[in-house]
């Protein structure tokens, strides 16, 4: 997507289309001249008009400020068993014995999430090198 930064008071120019044309075309008794110095048709479909943009509209898409990216975001128990590579019901086990990763509850009976740094160190800490030196 490709975004535009205007400042109040800048002109875009716009296409004229046929019909602008047609409606925007001067008369003789406008032009204060004879009908032969007006311009031709053609030449003014093919011009383009200049259109000043209000002020309310010049910000199109407000940055993202850098606080609303989540870089630690947390999963609940199906999602980070995927990860894992484990079942659900494992997860649960693992909680109800004091292992497996960290975890967060809210509430006594409320729900549990995994961050996701969590299950990563989890995995790093799992991880058995096959043929390394000791």
């Amino acid at each position: 997507m490709t975004t535009f930064a205007f400042s109040a008071g800048d002109t875009v120019p716009i296409r004229a289309t046929s019909s602008d044309a047609r409606r925007k075309q001067p008369t003789a008794s406008q032009a204060g001249d004879s009908p032969a110095v007006l311009p031709a048709p053609s030449a003014i479909e093919g011009m383009a008009r200049r259109v000043v943009l209000p002020a309310r509209y010049m910000h199109l898409e407000p940055p993202i400020p850098l606080s609303a990216i989540n870089d630690d975001p947390v999963f609940n128990d199906r999602s980070a068993s995927t990860i894992l590579g484990v079942t659900v019901a494992a997860m649960k086990k693992w909680r109800q014995r004091h292992q497996g990763p960290d975890y967060y509850q809210y509430g006594d009976n409320g729900p549990v999430r995994y961050a996701l740094s969590t299950l990563q160190a989890f995995k790093e800490d799992h991880l058995i090198i096959v043929g390394g030196l000791e």
